[in-house]
């Protein structure tokens, strides 16, 4: 079973109300919160569908937490819409909740509820960041104790334009967005993960650059007090070596945080580099299968060609099936299919 669980769709009446058919394939920027591309085929479900099945791919998580910043009254109707749809598709279709998080803790668990239990939604669709809200805000505390009481994994988006970045040369787009993503990847193991254990977060496109950076973030690892870890007076604010993070014992309980982490294959529309980084740095148990369908991979032939080349991956098959679906699977609660 192959799952894309970085797939966006943005129901028509939605689209309308935002006033996408004005804007059409142009890059509407608000100058606060986003860079967004109003494109025709996110309402098209009969395209998105043609485009799925071309590609080999079963099933779709849809997200669009992008607008959640518009505040509860566009979230309900993003909900409601992708409701429809799977309702309309159950075997082809899941969603998850767009959360109103800037109206306050109230609004977003009064939605998250409503969106779990009464329309039938699957997941929680979060930003990395919410304006000055981070993921690691006393705000977002009571957010994720009604997440964790649901059993749902958190799906993360990019925040579109985080706070203080730049839109010229594509910075906001490109490097802005990778550093929100790792920096949300950073407070949910540190704050987030030992306030909430039972949370699953799917940090997108390769969790930014933390694959990259991987080691670097363990030379600087700041082990919890509980651990009992402690450093030698003349290095301790410093950066640790392989051999010296052996030898204080760090590498163990950093790779346990680290590796609770899940990250999506979507953000650069099928190109192998940063999978293959990926690779060399997180376990292929936290790999999930993502194309940012219909915005960074734009038709099924992208995507079959990169599906395709993950099969071509020199690694067991059982690991490949994991990466395309089967962990995606276990996630939503769903039973893999072959």
């Amino acid at each position: 079973m192959i799952i894309d669980l970085h797939h966006h769709f943005l129901p028509r009446e939605a689209f309308d109300k935002l006033g996408g058919q004005q804007m059409m394939n142009s890059r509407y920027n608000d100058g606060k919160t986003m860079e967004f591309v109003f494109y025709h085929k996110l309402y098209e479900i009969g395209t998105q569908l043609r485009d799925m099945d071309e590609a080999g791919i079963d099933m779709a998580v849809f997200g669009m937490a992008q607008w959640n910043l518009k505040g509860l009254e566009i979230c309900r109707a993003i909900n409601d819409g992708m409701a429809r749809v799977v309702r309309e598709h159950p075997d082809r279709v899941m969603a998850c909740v767009q959360v109103p998080v800037v109206d306050g803790p109230e609004a977003a668990i009064a939605e998250i509820e409503r969106g779990i239990g009464d329309l039938g939604l699957h997941a929680v669709a979060l930003l990395s960041s919410n304006l000055d809200i981070t993921l690691s805000d006393e705000r977002m505390f009571p957010i994720y104790e009604t997440v964790q009481g649901l059993q749902v994994p958190i799906v993360i988006h990019p925040s579109l334009l985080p706070l203080g970045a730049e839109s010229e040369y594509t910075i906001g787009r490109t490097l802005a967005r990778a550093y929100d993503i790792s920096k949300a990847g950073l407070r949910i193991m540190y704050e987030v993960h030992r306030r909430y254990p039972d949370l699953s977060f799917i940090l997108p496109h390769f969790g930014g650059v933390l694959p990259f950076m991987k080691g670097r973030i363990n030379g600087f690892f700041e082990p919890p007090a509980e651990l009992g870890i402690s450093f030698p007076q003349e290095i301790a604010v410093l950066h640790k070596t392989p051999r010296e993070r052996e030898q204080f014992g760090i590498v163990e309980p950093f790779e346990r945080m680290f590796g609770k982490l899940y990250m999506d294959l979507a953000g650069h529309g099928g190109y192998l580099p940063p999978l293959h980084c990926a690779l060399e740095t997180v376990r292929h148990d936290r790999l999930v299968f993502g194309t940012d369908y219909p915005m960074e991979i734009h038709d099924g032939l992208d995507m079959k060609i990169y599906i395709d080349n993950i099969r071509k991956l020199d690694l067991p098959g059982e690991e490949i099936d994991a990466i395309l679906g089967g962990t995606a699977a276990e996630l939503l609660g769903l039973k893999a299919r072959a």
